[in-house]
């Protein structure tokens, strides 16, 4: 009796903790369109990429699915399924997925895209399409289609009709963002191989040129020669900054006349919504100087609208 007990309470156990792994698997995505991927279409696919002649070892891409033509994620909801596939299939071994290479010098070639298309039927039901698509060819690979279709949650419709929000790096950075500049700057240093080594840094003469070089010299001189003996160097680097930019130029020692940019970044003075200021630094919205201080008037001209007859009206002048 008491080995049945045991027995009973081991089965209690294992299943408790085989729910608790498909719940904690399915985070991202909840209900049955979560447990669809998470016990059927991640296995599936992993057995495809790992198994595959065609796939095994491929680099994938994880996109969204337009009418067979692979895009950006735009909705919640995909972006949430893409979240899902990406946990589920990284916990597969050899199964390797290529992230945003936006900021990679060289970007890392992908033939083979993992498409989502989520199609609405009607008022209650969608249809969810999972398929490995060759670029190339621009096809959907037979064998690897996988289909759900069902009724979404109301948060799961919900998430369908919200765009995806831009989380990129905004493009022009305020001029006070003096890290962020520099770690720009040296982003773009990493890429351009043909700089001869040692360096030498043109001191800079005005304070924001001086603060951003201050903090460039310190990543630079971590992974690049550099030197203070301006006769000793190969590379000779001036930084710049003009109304809008701040430019990094280099001039090789052995052709002292040929000046050539390297690297750019855009700036503005005005505190943009989504900057963090740098510490010490309190910045704040330049105040508009089109037009100048309203005021009442007190006397009028003959161009005015208002005389000392009509009552509750008063000319406003710039």
């Amino acid at each position: 009796m008491k080995s049945k007990q045991l027995f009973t309470s081991l089965v209690m156990i294992v299943l408790a903790l085989f729910t608790s792994n498909i719940i904690q698997a399915s985070s991202v995505v909840e209900g049955p369109l979560g447990i669809w991927i998470t016990q059927q279409a991640s296995p599936k696919l992993g057995e495809i990429l790992t198994q595959h002649p065609r796939f095994k070892g491929e680099r994938i891409k994880i996109m969204a699915m337009r009418d067979g033509h692979p895009m950006v994620v735009t909705d919640q909801l995909t972006d949430h399924i893409r979240e899902q596939l990406i946990e589920n299939l990284l916990s597969i071994a050899d199964v390797k997925i290529v992230f945003d290479d936006a900021n990679r010098c060289i970007p890392i070639r992908v033939n083979t895209i993992l498409g989502i298309e989520v199609q609405k039927h009607d008022s209650r039901e969608h249809r969810i399409s999972l398929a490995m698509v060759d670029i190339e060819e621009g096809i959907w690979l037979n064998g690897t289609n996988l289909f759900w279709h069902g009724r979404l949650s109301n948060s799961q419709r919900h998430a369908f009709d919200t765009s995806l929000l831009n989380r990129s790096t905004p493009t022009v950075l305020n001029i006070h963002q003096t890290t962020q500049i520099a770690q720009a700057l040296y982003t773009q240093l990493q890429c351009n191989k043909a700089i001869a080594t040692p360096l030498f840094f043109e001191p800079a003469e005005d304070d924001p040129e001086r603060k951003v070089l201050r903090k460039l010299i310190e990543k630079i001189s971590n992974q690049t020669l550099t030197t203070i003996d301006k006769e000793a160097a190969a590379s000779i680097i001036t930084l710049r900054y003009v109304p809008g930019e701040f430019i990094l130029e280099i001039v090789a020692n052995d052709h002292p006349t040929q000046s050539l940019r390297i690297a750019e970044v855009k700036v503005t003075d005005r505190v943009l919504p989504t900057m963090a200021a740098d510490d010490h630094d309190k910045l704040h919205w330049a105040p508009p100087d089109i037009l100048s201080e309203i005021r009442l008037a007190d006397h009028h001209s003959k161009g005015n609208v208002c005389d000392r007859k009509k009552k509750n009206c008063v000319d406003i002048s710039f």
